[in-house]
């Protein structure tokens, strides 16, 4: 074999190695913001400690989207930044991580898993706020494109779910103001 090619192959070597090391620090990195996120889950849900944790991990898991934005782990730190905005209560930070999801292109399985999981997080916040019809129009919209999801996908039902929480809460909305409208 030649020089040329020798080389060729231990720059190939290189950089399989390369991308390997950095997949294992990105995973690395989401295992720390975990650990936070997971400890602040172990605090009352009013304790200071608690939303001092979610703060620390969201900006955690903000970092690691802004560097790995492109990869799919990035967008899952990004998922796990809208749940900890969620457990804080900040509904609004929490929504527009997941639609920076939702909207992803949803061809390949791993993105549409992903894509499931923050429409379901997303609706969660919805529903948080009473917002039923959001719930409805967004996951309703989901469920009608299936792009190949199994029906028995967990969290393609997760979605589904959260759809039918939400129709049940506008039903009994609507029933409790017609019964005001009969007094």
């Amino acid at each position: 074999r030649s020089a040329a090619a020798v080389a060729r192959q231990e720059q190939q070597e290189l950089s399989r190695k390369r991308k390997q090391f950095r997949g294992e620090l990105v995973q690395s990195r989401m295992l720390v913001a975990t650990v936070i996120y997971e400890k602040a889950r172990s605090y009352p849900a009013d304790s200071e400690q608690r939303n001092r944790l979610l703060s620390e991990a969201a900006e955690k898991y903000a970092n690691l989207f802004e560097k790995y934005h492109r990869w799919l782990a990035g967008l899952y730190a990004r998922l796990y930044q809208g749940r900890c905005y969620h457990a804080l209560g900040e509904l609004d930070k929490a929504i527009g991580c997941f639609e920076d999801l939702i909207i992803q292109d949803g061809h390949a399985p791993a993105f549409r898993t992903l894509i499931s999981k923050a429409y379901q997080a997303q609706a969660e916040c919805y529903l948080d706020q009473t917002k039923y019809d959001e719930v409805i129009v967004k996951c309703g919209g989901w469920i009608e494109s299936r792009q190949g999801i199994q029906a028995s996908d967990p969290d393609w039902l997760g979605v589904k779910f959260q759809l039918a929480v939400a129709h049940q809460r506008k039903a009994a909305q609507l029933e409790q103001n017609s019964q005001r409208r009969r007094h």
